[in-house]
């Protein structure tokens, strides 16, 4: 190999390494979950309570009494409501299904998150890891716009 082709297999494994680190940064940032904000969050079907103007979260009251709690809870009405969300969480990341746990409205429950909510029964209210109340979902529920929005919600807040 002469010093003209050692030169061009340089160039060209420079381009390569060049490309592939792009083709990385661009992998990264589609799978990656966007962050949306409050007026994006609203568009999307889901109400987030208890945030600063600046989109940091206010200490809210717990809704559980339990601190050792460290997943998502989300508290439905009816079975209906039950599909909705196992489909949901159908479509998310390994990491989210996990943490994340269904709870049918009780009485207990009913009662903490009475003060919060809307009086409506078509709402799925999502309880964060630190047992806040982080927002509801309001009907019509579209898989696709929830799936987004929850992701935003869980990786973000």
């Amino acid at each position: 190999m002469n010093t003209q082709d050692k030169k061009i297999l340089k160039t060209v494994l420079i381009l390569v390494a060049v490309m592939l680190t792009i083709l990385g940064l661009f992998l990264n940032k589609i799978t990656t979950p966007r962050f949306l904000s409050s007026i994006e969050l609203k568009i999307n079907g889901y109400v987030l309570l208890n945030t600063n103007k600046d989109g940091s979260r206010k200490d809210s009251e717990n809704i559980f009494n339990s601190h050792d709690n460290k997943q998502w809870s989300v508290v439905i009405n009816d079975e209906s409501q039950r599909e909705i969300i196992t489909g949901l969480l159908a479509s998310l990341k390994n990491p989210m299904k996990s943490d994340t746990k269904i709870v049918l409205l009780n009485n207990e429950v009913d009662a903490k998150l009475s003060r919060q909510l809307p009086d409506r029964d078509d709402i799925i209210a999502v309880i964060n890891d630190d047992n806040k109340l982080s927002g509801y979902f309001k009907a019509p529920f579209d898989n696709n716009k929830m799936v987004l929005t929850y992701s935003s919600v869980f990786t973000h807040r």
